[in-house]
């Protein structure tokens, strides 16, 4: 395997995704602000050569603690709980159909969303409902699906990561 040039494409995503987060909205269409993190991570899982998914996965989920605030560590362990779901995943997300795979990137975003939730219930923080956050989990896929058309039409070649 040959890294070259490839091993900084993950790195690439991460900082564009902080500069996307960091772009200033609107209230009333915060809901459907997309977390550009997470949405940048599944398209470098898919698109790049990670190395280590479960590192890149603890420094994003440990910018997204510090940028929102949250207690040190919830992100982390949602976006590693993602990064597992994606790896044990990810072949049979590449070889289905795009409608199927959207499906179930759905899934673990809402996954991600409702361990956000749970642990934000345990702590007693109550700043966004569950149907709030499902739809912020959608909105996440959809950004995604565009993300990957855009990257299809632009002949970008998918990696598929062992299992």
């Amino acid at each position: 395997m040959k890294y070259g040039n490839y091993f900084l494409q993950p790195f690439f995503f991460f900082f564009f995704g902080i500069f996307l987060e960091l772009l200033p909205i609107s209230m009333s269409l915060a809901i459907f602000h997309p977390r550009w993190i997470i949405v940048l991570f599944l398209v470098s899982f898919f698109y790049t050569e990670l190395r280590f998914p479960y590192v890149y996965a603890f420094f994003s989920g440990l910018f997204l603690d510090v940028m929102y605030g949250s207690p040190l560590g919830q992100h982390v362990f949602a976006m590693i709980i993602l990064a597992f779901l994606l790896l044990n995943s990810s072949r049979s997300i590449l070889r289905a159909p795009l409608l199927q795979a959207l499906i179930v990137l759905a899934i673990y975003a809402s996954i991600f969303e409702v361990v956000i939730l749970v642990i934000d219930g345990f702590i007693g923080i109550s700043d966004i409902s569950i149907s709030d956050r499902i739809l912020l989990a959608i909105s996440n896929c959809f950004w995604w699906f565009g993300l990957y058309l855009l990257l299809d039409l632009l002949r970008f070649k998918k990696i598929i990561h062992g299992s």
